[in-house]
């Protein structure tokens, strides 16, 4: 499948995955919806381990591989949580925008941690997403 329609594919699942997860804390506890889509999200995940296997894909177990995926699992979880109980007590049309600019903090701790370099492009980029994040909560 060609990547901008994967790309785009993904927005949209993403759009209605926003969409139901406000409507999923609406009639449940926000701990409640965290702990059963993870559950979900486990369950579902299954059919990947034969994806695994018909790719011939090495799984590297060492000690720090593993706990960055456990990092990754305890953060996933926790910012999961903190999402639902910002969704279950405010608009859908605030929290999915203002959480939507999670990618900014994650290129940031890459210049800090992994030397990687923004371009001014890519600041001011960034900077008019923030903008445009802070426009579109802040017109109540």
């Amino acid at each position: 499948m060609h990547p901008n329609l994967l790309i785009a594919l993904c927005i949209v699942l993403w759009g209605v995955w926003g969409l139901s997860s406000k409507l999923s804390n609406v009639h449940n506890a926000p701990v409640f919806v965290t702990l059963a889509t993870n559950i979900l999200y486990a369950l579902f995940s299954i059919p990947l381990l034969w994806k695994l296997k018909e790719d011939s894909t090495r799984i590297n177990w060492s000690f720090s591989a593993i706990s960055w995926i456990v990092l990754t699992g305890v953060v996933g979880v926790s910012s999961k949580l903190v999402f639902n109980q910002a969704l279950s007590k405010s608009p859908a049309s605030t929290v999915i925008p203002a959480t939507s600019i999670y990618p900014i903090v994650t290129a940031v701790l890459a210049v800090l941690f992994l030397k990687e370099k923004i371009t001014m492009v890519q600041g001011v980029g960034m900077l008019l997403c923030m903008a445009g994040v802070w426009l579109v909560t802040s017109g109540r």
